[in-house]
């Protein structure tokens, strides 16, 4: 399978960004080119990347609600023709409710068996950083050993079943250090998978964790407060144990650093 380009340039700019999917730069240089020839995409990719900005400073809804309703309404209009660069993996079943960031679709769902056979064919067509992953249980080994999992940035295995031996594989990774953002809601997490997360050198940049569903309670601070004066500065009594011996867990603070808009969006967590 290969994507289709209109010219040598665009291949070029392309492949730039397949090979750095980090960098906004080459996606500034995508943007430039598209409306040199006139493409709404250009400004469709503008407005993301502005987006992405203003998720990252922390910005609240009034701030980039302008810039959001933008690019949706460039989204609705063009996406069926954006999609085409993996329009037969969707077709196959391989992925699912794929997503734009920054953009370019940079998410997708797929199962496990489908991420351990097909990844390398997606990344090959899209620069995908988020990746929501189904159908995990007794597939947790392998995936978490993939070398290709170093791409992502935002990961969710929410509804898997996991269990805490299946957490531990996930927190002993040697490919997970670009994780910030982590859903793991909606499992059969219980205190020890919890420890295995909390006392972890594999994930450096984790800034949000999903743990709501599971066995475990939910450590991350707390809201507290009235209506319309809400303190989110309340850690859990758990959230401080975890602290005391493992040092700060920065994870366990998202309610406070993005409560102007929470849950955060991935690319808030990013640095």
């Amino acid at each position: 399978m290969t994507r289709r380009f209109r010219s040598s340039r665009e291949r070029q700019l392309i492949e730039a960004i397949l090979a750095n999917p980090d960098s906004d730069i080459d996606r500034s240089s995508y943007a430039e080119w598209l409306d040199s020839v006139d493409d709404p995409r250009g400004r469709f990719v503008w407005r993301q990347l502005e987006l992405a900005t203003m998720h990252r400073r922390g910005a609240p809804p009034s701030v980039w609600g302008a810039a959001y309703d933008e690019q949706a309404a460039l989204l609705k209009a063009g996406r069926n023709l954006w999609l085409e660069p993996i329009e037969e993996l969707i077709e196959h079943g391989s992925v699912s409710e794929p997503m734009f960031h920054r953009g370019c679709i940079e998410h997708v769902t797929m199962t496990a068996s489908d991420f351990l056979s097909s990844f390398s064919q997606v990344t090959a067509l899209v620069p995908i950083r988020h990746l929501h992953l189904t159908e995990l249980r007794g597939h947790a080994k392998p995936v978490f050993a993939d070398k290709r999992l170093a791409r992502i940035r935002a990961l969710d295995i929410s509804g898997n079943d996991l269990t805490d031996d299946d957490v531990s594989l996930l927190a002993t990774s040697r490919h997970v250090n670009g994780v910030s953002w982590l859903d793991l809601s909606r499992n059969r997490i219980a205190r020890a998978g919890l420890e295995h997360i909390a006392a972890s050198k594999a994930l450096p940049n984790l800034m949000y964790l999903a743990l709501w569903g599971n066995d475990v309670e939910d450590p991350t601070d707390h809201a507290a407060g009235e209506e319309g004066h809400l303190d989110y500065q309340h850690p859990t009594e758990l959230g401080s144990e975890l602290e005391k011996r493992h040092g700060r867990l920065e994870w366990l603070h998202s309610n406070t650093r993005w409560a102007a808009a929470w849950p955060p969006n991935c690319e808030a967590t990013e640095p």
